[in-house]
């Protein structure tokens, strides 16, 4: 018998508040089974801890990251083997490796030298990452309340918006996807992109 194909990884990321939530929950009514969806690993560590961003203690940062990097792995693994077992074709991860990166002061030589691990081989981990740009000041307000442990200021959040665009700039399927106008046009570019990505094998 014939094995089953990969289901390909692709990475939704952005600053807080730039809409991955909303864009997760679309993608999962639009394509349904179809998919699978990686949960974000550093929310669900601080919510079982009972912590906030931004973390200030070095010591406390440093041990977080290690903690969402491994679990972080740990959930696309089992992901992998569920979307195997299921046929899920596309698996959408709310989070990649490398977004730890951008919460670094050293970004990515720091993440490479406190994990052990090297870029490239984190970059080889997704087929795609798609990065959505923050919307202006007012919606970004308005929707802060959308997640307990994310308590960036509006400029805090464009300072992260401009980290994870350089960290993840050298992966070869990288796109930013702008905040230029409506929402329906950021998410019919999102499922575009994943259309193209379930045609090819």
């Amino acid at each position: 018998d014939t094995a089953p194909s990969r289901a390909k990884k692709v990475v939704l990321t952005g600053a807080p508040g730039c809409g991955k939530t909303a864009a997760i929950a679309a993608l999962t009514t639009h394509f349904g089974q179809r998919i699978r969806i990686v949960p974000e690993a550093a929310t669900i560590i601080m919510q079982a801890l009972d912590m906030r961003s931004p973390i200030n203690d070095r010591r406390v940062a440093r041990a977080l990251d290690q903690t969402i990097y491994s679990l972080q792995l740990s959930l696309e693994t089992c992901t992998e083997t569920l979307s195997t077992s299921e046929g899920a074709r596309i698996i959408i991860l709310d989070r990649g490796t490398v977004d730890n990166a951008a919460y670094m002061d050293g970004l990515l030589p720091e993440f490479e030298r406190l994990l052990g691990t090297d870029r490239r081989r984190e970059y080889a981990r997704y087929d795609a990452v798609l990065c959505l740009g923050l919307p202006i000041k007012e919606i970004y307000e308005a929707s802060r309340t959308n997640n307990q442990v994310r308590c960036e200021t509006y400029a805090q959040a464009q300072l992260l918006e401009t980290a994870m665009r350089t960290v993840w700039s050298e992966h070869p399927d990288m796109i930013f996807l702008a905040d230029t106008g409506p929402w329906k046009a950021k998410l019919s570019a999102i499922i575009l992109r994943i259309d193209r990505l379930l045609m090819t094998k």
